[in-house]
């Protein structure tokens, strides 16, 4: 619970937000879980799951970003197709 007091020694007269919504969550988990499904299809004798940061350094992460938000955009609006 935040005073008055806090709220002129900090400046901040806005709110506190929960730093969790609904869309980027849900996002991450979709991009990591394409991106793990990209890593392992191009590292077919890979046994063991790489981690997050190699992920990441790799491109996959980034690449399956990309994927992700456009299947998430053509799963709300399939009219919305653009190549």
């Amino acid at each position: 619970m935040h005073s008055h007091f806090d709220t002129i020694a900090t400046g901040n007269n806005m709110p506190k937000k929960d730093p969790k919504g609904t869309f980027w969550p849900g996002v991450r988990q979709r991009m990591y879980e394409k991106a793990l499904e990209l890593y392992m299809y191009d590292h077919p004798e890979t046994q063991n799951k790489p981690e997050p940061e190699e992920l990441r350094e790799s491109g996959y992460l980034h690449t399956a970003k990309v994927l992700v938000l456009r299947e998430m955009r053509l799963e709300t609006n399939p009219n919305s197709q653009q190549s």
